[in-house]
């Protein structure tokens, strides 16, 4: 499970990432690292064991999107340093944008305990927390099933994860983007009313 302790308040930590994302949006050009630093600033002021989830969530982040084909000699036009740049800027944004999202979810930073009970009733009873979290958050946002994981506080080894994966896809419950992230599918949606 992801270990993020809250050092600060939710208002201020929602506040500094608003700031954080309306600067970036609206200053012209911003360098890619001058945002990684921004974030890391953020990150360290506002929680404990920040550098761990940087490392394992923020790198896939920021490194995901881009597809380009270049070979040795090969001279890259300004266009396609200019796209570049601005898909770079894009993955940095969605990382706050998907965190933001996230932070009002999260059991832990509201003081509170997931009511999920790991028992032996196969992956139902699993499935449906992980889709109740799933259906709080933003509908048009795919998250990355260790991120729902951390918000309803439930922590699993890796090949109860993937089982879960398959599970999840083999009924239809989630839909899935390229970067193997979730959101709830309508069938999902029943699954829960039929499993209060």
């Amino acid at each position: 499970m992801i270990d993020l302790k809250l050092k600060s308040n939710i208002e201020d930590l929602k506040e500094d990432l608003d700031a954080l994302l309306f600067q970036i949006e609206t200053k012209g050009k911003i360098r890619s690292n001058e945002i990684d630093s921004s974030i890391k600033f953020l990150f360290e002021k506002h929680f404990f064991n920040s550098d761990s989830f940087l490392e394992n969530n923020y790198h896939s982040f920021k490194h995901s999107t881009f597809v380009g084909i270049w070979y040795h000699g090969m001279e890259e036009t300004n266009e396609e340093k200019q796209r570049q740049l601005e898909n770079e800027r894009n993955n940095r944004v969605n990382f706050l944008v998907h965190f933001l999202r996230l932070i009002p979810f999260v059991n832990a930073f509201h003081r509170k305990k997931s009511d999920f009970r790991n028992r032996t009733d196969g992956f139902s009873n699993l499935a449906f927390y992980f889709l109740l979290k799933l259906a709080e958050l933003d509908p048009e946002y795919f998250f990355p099933i260790e991120w729902i994981l951390f918000a309803e506080g439930i922590e699993i080894s890796n090949k109860l994860k993937d089982d879960l994966n398959k599970f999840l896809l083999e009924k239809e419950l989630v839909e899935q983007d390229i970067h193997s992230d979730f959101r709830i599918s309508y069938k999902g949606r029943l699954f829960i009313e039929k499993n209060p």
